[in-house]
């Protein structure tokens, strides 16, 4: 049992990194660096040249024309990147205001916006790398055609891009289709969580009861049922909840009793610590009754 507190920190570091706003666009960034990486090394091998020997509209003689592209694209994506990363802004004020907090950390989430950003900024790496390689050299100027050709097909696969991410950023802020989003999302993390089909036997309340309390403050969001009911089998006790998911307790305070023994030790207490979930931030996913509240919010503003 001593390995479930690194596991759920690294599960909760992991969840952070993935659904923060920067996970995305910073490895599309990659993506596009490594791709101007290869396609550099196409234009400077044997196949690049002799592909574009045979394509003559794939030639460029003049260094400054490519340089003069390259320029106004980076000049371009820059001023789009801003302008969409300002409208995103505007967006989440604007829901923020009018429907609930609540609600940022799914419109920040959202991955298509993420992947829009990322492919501007990937294109914007792309364009300073290859900038960078045209280049003067003892033969005349190295100037590789394919990838400028291929910066230009990536700037015009942006500007539709940008003109979608306009449509998706106004109707993503609709009271509509906050309301879905958030009850189809409710939904779904109640049928993961409420598995049974009918009503379990009413269960006698089990008598007194060792109180174990939260060692850091936090929302509690339930438990890890699995290692928790190990737990209860090998030691041969009971675990009562006296608070509802998504309940803000204080470091010191009772946060579960702990029925079928004399006494606690601190063994016992930390094993059962582990398997409960009290986290600064929550989750539609890990507590479906935050959904509720987000409906609820919505619904009085």
């Amino acid at each position: 049992m001593m390995i479930q507190n690194p596991i759920k920190q690294l599960h909760h570091a992991y969840r952070q990194t993935v659904q923060s706003i920067a996970f995305y666009p910073a490895l599309i960034s990659i993506a596009f660096l490594a791709l101007s990486v290869l396609l550099l090394l196409f234009d400077d091998s044997e196949s690049g040249k002799q592909l574009k020997a045979s394509l003559k509209w794939l030639r460029l003689r003049d260094a400054e024309t490519a340089r003069a592209i390259v320029t106004a694209v980076v000049t371009g994506l820059l001023t789009l990147t801003v302008f969409s990363f300002t409208m995103v802004m505007v967006v989440l004020t604007q829901a923020a205001s009018n429907m609930s907090n609540r609600v940022l950390d799914a419109l920040i989430q959202n991955r298509f916006q993420q992947i829009v950003l990322g492919v501007y900024m990937g294109t914007i790496v792309f364009a300073l790398l290859l900038l960078t390689s045209i280049r003067d050299i003892d033969s005349g100027v190295s100037i590789p055609a394919i990838s400028t050709y291929t910066l230009i097909a990536f700037t015009i696969a942006d500007l539709f891009l940008f003109i979608y991410f306009l449509h998706f950023v106004t109707q993503s802020v609709r009271h509509q289709t906050v309301i879905r989003r958030i009850a189809e999302d409710t939904q779904a993390a109640m049928a993961a969580s409420c598995r049974m089909n009918a009503l379990p036997a009413r269960d006698e309340p089990l008598p007194g009861g060792i109180a174990v309390s939260a060692r850091k403050p936090g929302i509690y969001q339930g438990v890890d049922r699995k290692p928790l009911l190990e737990l209860c089998r090998h030691r041969n006790i009971g675990v009562s909840f006296p608070l509802l998911p998504g309940t803000y307790v204080l470091a010191g305070a009772p946060l579960l009793f702990v029925h079928g023994i004399d006494r606690m030790d601190t063994e016992l207490a930390n094993d059962i610590l582990r398997a409960v979930r009290v986290l600064p931030d929550q989750s539609v996913e890990s507590n479906y009754c935050y959904g509720f509240n987000q409906l609820t919010e919505v619904a009085v503003k």
